[in-house]
């Protein structure tokens, strides 16, 4: 007789065997269907959105900071999860480049936006 834990290992031990020959194959890995430029086909990734959508953003806030310490007590890029030298950063070099160009393009936007408002009269200015 197979305990619980035992059938549970089992399935766990199959479903990775699954995961990793379906993504040696270049197929998506969840349901096996042909797979675009991305790690999981269309439809699995609609599906995944969906139910990440439905998960409330506090619990998304709370499981992104625990992740993001436990990189940090390891030693590791907050962001992509690379090994990083202990010091002044918490997050590798082109982290930090894609992250700076990231904001610069935020704040073009939001000038841009503002500048928008100004002109249709949306702004009062004193």
């Amino acid at each position: 007789m197979i305990s619980e834990k035992e059938k549970k290992r089992r399935k766990c031990a199959y479903s990775k065997r699954r995961y990793d020959d379906r993504l040696k194959r270049g197929v998506c890995p969840k349901c096996g269907n042909k797979r675009g430029d991305w790690i999981l086909c269309a439809r699995c990734l609609k599906r995944n959105s969906k139910y990440y959508a439905t998960i409330p953003k506090e619990k998304k806030n709370e499981y992104k900071r625990s992740y993001e310490n436990r990189r940090d007590k390891e030693g590791r890029c907050y962001n992509c999860g690379k090994k990083i030298e202990p010091g002044r950063y918490s997050s590798c070099e082109p982290c930090r480049i894609k992250l700076r160009k990231n904001a610069r393009n935020r704040v073009i936007c939001l000038a841009m936006q503002a500048s928008k408002a100004l002109r249709a009269g949306h702004i009062l200015t004193t």
